[in-house]
């Protein structure tokens, strides 16, 4: 008697809540460890930091708010997007229906963001399963991306180049 497989629930359908929530807290581990270490890297130029977790109409976000002397200078926001949101629930293969993807972008104090798309560049960025997921969002998978964060923000802020202190 062959036995079949059971299909994977997609994007759109009713049980899918409950798929992209079970994807969430596979992968939150990883986002919020790759903002603690973007985070180590601000606050060893002096700068505050506090990240906060939220979902959002897009899907998860961690947002990492960089404070200065005189109050908030931006945030950072990694995003894992829900596949419904990546607008290709309606694809007639399962096996193309991304379940997630990753975005990463720089908004300014006022909320507006002013460097969209940070993902872009990392080696995966949408994800059809779970377990692909989870292996590309840690980081030391994404510190590419991170170092180009960093970097971009230093520009967009006008920060001042961390000097090396002393070990």
């Amino acid at each position: 008697m062959p036995t079949s497989s059971p299909t994977p629930v997609l994007p759109g359908e009713p049980a899918w809540d409950i798929t992209f929530t079970r994807l969430t807290r596979l992968v939150l581990p990883g986002l919020e460890a790759c903002m603690q270490r973007l985070a180590g890297r601000f606050q060893a130029m002096g700068l505050g930091c506090h990240t906060r977790v939220a979902q959002t109409p897009r899907g998860v976000s961690v947002f990492l708010a960089l404070l200065g002397p005189r109050g908030l200078i931006g945030i950072v926001d990694m995003t894992l997007v829900d596949g419904q949101a990546l607008g290709q629930a309606a694809s007639p293969t399962a096996a193309l229906v991304p379940w997630a993807a990753l975005d990463l972008r720089l908004l300014d104090a006022c909320g507006d963001v002013v460097a969209p798309d940070l993902a872009r560049h990392a080696p995966a960025r949408v994800f059809h399963d779970a377990s692909g997921a989870a292996n590309a969002i840690t980081p030391a998978h994404l510190a590419p991306m991170l170092t180009a964060v960093y970097l971009t923000a230093l520009a967009l802020f006008d920060l001042p180049c961390a000097e090396p202190r002393p070990a």
